[in-house]
């Protein structure tokens, strides 16, 4: 067919639902104005672009640059000592999807104190409670006076913090960074860092830890030893770093 000239297209065209506008070869289409569209956007050969994303919600399935947190799932636990997280269950992962797996625990609370966390890893068969190696590194100042640091080892857990996480919930956070997970030719190796805000004490807590054997794990446990109805929100992303 010939080719349309600009001044034979009347201001305020439309196209029946049907119909189709398409490029063909190395041809474009500019729009000078704002476009408007009710329907989904494929761009196959990618978004160039050189202004602002003014608004709207980048979907979970979005896969962040190199270095940048994908979110994965979130849950909430409530009234519990112990739960366990599962791969696959709840749209958690711990696939080789990611180099390394970063959680998130926010929004503690819990009906009394001495309450501090614990890791342990296993598979369908049951959790590891032997074969760790974790080293724990803390500083905390009492009401705002002397700081006083302590350090541990143990062989029992991945990862112990000493703090009760009852104060995370007035102004700190707890987080797990974990690798290796799933593959069976590698050592599992983790770092949990929790911090503490309240009319206490304030200060941070290291806790670094290493599966000794080589093996494949799909869940971890966040345990607690005494009993206190541990509410929190456990968020999951992925990261990788090149």
């Amino acid at each position: 067919a010939d080719a349309v000239s600009t001044t034979e297209i009347a201001n305020d065209a439309s196209i029946s639902t049907s119909g189709n506008i398409a490029t063909t070869g190395s041809g474009t289409l500019t729009v000078a104005g704002t476009s408007t569209l009710t329907g989904a956007l494929t761009a196959s050969g990618g978004i160039a672009n050189a202004g602002t994303i003014t608004a709207g919600t980048i979907g979970s399935g979005v896969t962040q640059p190199k270095g940048h947190l994908n979110y994965i799932s979130q849950k909430t636990y409530s009234g519990v000592q112990t739960f366990t997280i599962v791969s696959g269950t709840d749209g958690f992962n711990f696939d080789n999807t990611y180099q390394e797996y970063v959680f998130h625990f926010t929004s503690f609370s819990t009906s009394g104190t001495g309450v501090s966390p614990y890791i342990r890893v296993g598979s369908s068969s049951g959790l590891r409670t032997s074969g760790y190696g974790h080293n724990n590194l803390r500083f905390i100042a009492n009401n705002g006076g002397t700081t006083n640091m302590g350090n541990n080892n143990g062989t029992n857990y991945l990862n112990q913090s000493w703090f009760d996480i009852n104060g995370v919930g007035n102004g700190g956070a707890c987080i797990l960074r974990i690798r290796d997970m799933a593959d069976a030719n590698k050592f599992t190796t983790s770092l949990l860092y929790s911090e503490a805000v309240d009319s206490t004490y304030s200060g941070i807590n290291w806790s670094s830890g290493k599966v000794l054997t080589k093996e494949a794990h799909d869940r971890f446990s966040f345990m607690t030893l005494t009993d206190q109805g541990l509410s929190l929100v456990a968020t999951q992303y992925g990261v990788n770093y090149g």
